[in-house]
């Protein structure tokens, strides 16, 4: 996974003043690789991506995470794991930079029977759950994507 320019950049590192087949061929490897990324798994206990935050410690999360060219797709699920009702805030840290958003976005997130949104912030660099109540061993699913910078 990289940037636009870390990608130009790599390529470009490849190819000098003799080009040669192994040249090439590794210049391309770079853009298969980039198209098709593997898919991360993001736990609080694994944290590839996330970390949780320090004011949310009532809930558990698991993701699973993609990136292709400056788009990441997030599926998965926020589960409150206490005997009280949590607002969501500060739901993670988004640690590794490859992942910020580019400027504020928000996605779909079902919880229960309603409908709510979870916001990816570019400074600071979090995933909020913009206020959203759970309920007492209540579950968060999110499935969608949001843009990085290129």
């Amino acid at each position: 996974m990289a940037t636009k320019s870390s990608l130009i950049t790599t390529i470009n590192g490849f190819i000098t003043s003799v080009v040669n087949i192994t040249k090439h061929r590794n210049s391309m490897l770079q853009l298969v690789n980039e198209f098709f990324t593997t898919t991360i798994f993001d736990t609080q206990a694994s944290t590839n991506v996330f970390t949780r935050g320090t004011l949310q410690t009532a809930f558990t999360y698991a993701f699973k995470v993609k990136k292709r060219g400056n788009i990441v797709f997030i599926q998965g699920s926020i589960t409150n794991s206490t005997s009280a009702t949590v607002i969501l805030n500060e739901i993670c840290e988004i640690t590794n930079t490859e992942f910020l958003a580019a400027g504020s976005q928000t996605i779909l997130a079902k919880n229960a029977s309603t409908i709510g949104l979870i916001s990816f912030l570019s400074n600071p660099n979090y995933m909020l759950g913009n206020g959203m109540a759970v309920l007492a061993g209540g579950i968060v699913t999110i499935n969608g994507y949001y843009f990085t910078n290129d």
